[in-house]
């Protein structure tokens, strides 16, 4: 998707590794709006929504030795009380076998506050599965909290000039020195 005829190799190197993986991962989910809910017809949302949509649908990944990347929930499956999530995520966030990692999940609907989130361990060998040839990988975990699910989109309706947006949480920089949250709108 991205040429070197349109990049510094500098920026095309920290973009390929860092912001490809999550925009991709991203925009295959409810964050291109217009959001498109049948063939036949298009209902527009709000950006103010499609951010509250993300807050509630991202999640941090952490490994065992202080790195982080992003996901988004994008299943559940229920089995007697317990609820199975299912999250998407760039492969090299969880790729490294010598690692655990564990999941800051959103704020859960049913927690009564705004700032309660819930860090949750991953079984490497059982909950993440690394899609081959993609930078792409699948990660399950389990609570009884009940978490939003971001809604599957179609990325052929992702016309050039239609806005997009991108949520996660990126490195510390010279901006921020506190890992947060951030939502930030593009274009296709």
């Amino acid at each position: 998707f991205i040429s070197k005829h349109y990049f510094p190799s500098s920026l095309l190197t920290y973009s390929m590794r860092y912001l490809i993986p999550i925009v991709f991962t991203i925009s295959m989910i409810v964050f291109i709006s217009p959001s498109v809910h049948s063939l036949r017809m298009a209902k527009a949302i709000l950006p103010t929504q499609v951010g509250q949509i993300a807050k509630k649908t991202t999640v941090r990944i952490e490994s065992s030795i202080g790195d982080f990347g992003s996901g988004v929930i994008i299943g559940r499956k229920q089995q007697g009380e317990r609820n199975i999530y299912t999250v998407l995520t760039a492969a090299h966030v969880v790729n490294a076998s010598d690692r655990s990692y564990k999941i800051i999940s959103p704020i859960p609907l049913d927690s009564g506050t705004e700032k309660k989130r819930i860090t949750i361990d991953i079984d490497s060998a059982r909950d993440i599965k690394i899609l081959p040839q993609v930078d792409l990988a699948v990660v399950s975990f389990e609570s009884k909290n009940i978490f939003t699910i971001g809604t599957m989109g179609n990325s052929e309706y992702a016309e050039e000039g239609s806005p997009i947006y991108v949520a996660g949480f990126p490195l510390p920089g010279k901006a921020s020195s506190k890992i947060a949250l951030q939502f930030t709108g593009g274009m296709v």
